[in-house]
């Protein structure tokens, strides 16, 4: 099965059978590429591509000068509900997102818990960035630390050499 809408009410239905078991009644669903991309596909359709877009997809988000990581926001009116409707549990991972927010109408709220993850800590830096790419930290680029099997000198410094795609390397340096 796949995540279905029922057009008069604008409420898409996720099924429990589609998710990521994890243990007992325990799920957990990847809002960044499961729902959204599902989402999209059924906004595609010719059925859906009448209608007004149910979700914004911010990759970053400044709010009072922090930046966020990819944010996902039901709009328009849609709703989202988990079925069956018995007690058990889905945890929101992969983005911050409104999915779990009741009181603004967009979680249907049945006998499922929604355990959202968002977190402040998902944010974005382009010092942090920089930072990485001195590093030669970039995604793909494997890193590999020697360390010397002791005191290198008198004065109890430690040397540790980094070297990541065989570029660039630094060496960080442990004073006593």
């Amino acid at each position: 099965m796949a995540i279905t809408i029922d057009w008069p009410t604008l409420t898409f239905t996720v099924q429990q059978a589609d998710l990521t078991f994890v243990q007992g009644t325990f799920y957990r669903m990847d809002t960044e590429n499961f729902y959204r991309a599902a989402i999209n596909a059924i906004m595609a359709s010719g059925e859906g591509i009448v209608f007004d877009r149910p979700i914004i997809h911010n990759t970053e988000v400044t709010v009072a000068g922090v930046t966020y990581a990819r944010f996902i926001e039901q709009i328009n009116g849609y709703k989202l509900v988990f079925l069956p409707n018995t007690q058990w549990s889905v945890e929101l991972v992969g983005s911050n997102n409104n999915l779990f927010d009741i009181e603004n109408l967009i979680l249907v709220q049945n006998q499922v818990q929604v355990i959202p993850t968002n977190s402040a800590g998902l944010i974005s830096s382009p010092k942090i960035d920089d930072l990485h790419t001195r590093l030669g930290l970039e995604l793909g680029n494997p890193i590999t630390d020697t360390k010397p099997g002791g005191i290198k000198d008198a004065d109890g410094k430690i040397d540790i050499v980094r070297t990541g795609d065989g570029e660039a390397s630094s060496t960080l340096t442990r004073q006593p």
